[in-house]
């Protein structure tokens, strides 16, 4: 099948309301189009894989859709970053919050190393 748009199942317009599809070709909206294309640049730049690791180790605990923190009942924003999509999808937020400067995570809980940061900086950069 092919889906042009966001990698999380899209319904169909006029479904068959068996849960089917009508068709095989989805197609979004040109802003989703160009947030697909912009998160698939991040997930394709050099660093990313060092740069999402740290970010899923450091803020997947509290951007999940079930966090895991003591005292969060939905994630921060609504930001999910529990997959790679998720942090390409948010570089920017992360690299403005977790890279430039430290405003995430708050009072840096997740002991976010000054290294990780500057994964995060080159991995946007690139």
């Amino acid at each position: 099948m092919a889906v042009i748009g966001i990698d999380d199942a899209l319904p169909t317009a006029g479904g068959r309301g068996d849960g089917q599809r009508e068709c095989d070709v989805v197609i979004v909206g040109v802003e989703q189009q160009q947030e697909v294309v912009v998160a698939q640049r991040f997930a394709a730049a050099e660093g990313f894989e060092d740069a999402a690791n740290a970010v899923l180790g450091r803020c997947s605990m509290c951007h999940a859709a079930e966090p895991s923190w003591d005292g969060l009942i939905a994630p921060p924003k609504g930001m999910l970053l529990e997959t790679q999509m998720q942090v390409a999808r948010n570089a920017r937020a992360v690299y403005l919050n977790a890279g430039r400067s430290h405003a995430m995570p708050p009072g840096n809980r997740t002991e976010m190393t000054p290294a990780e940061r500057g994964l995060i900086v080159a991995w946007y950069q690139a």
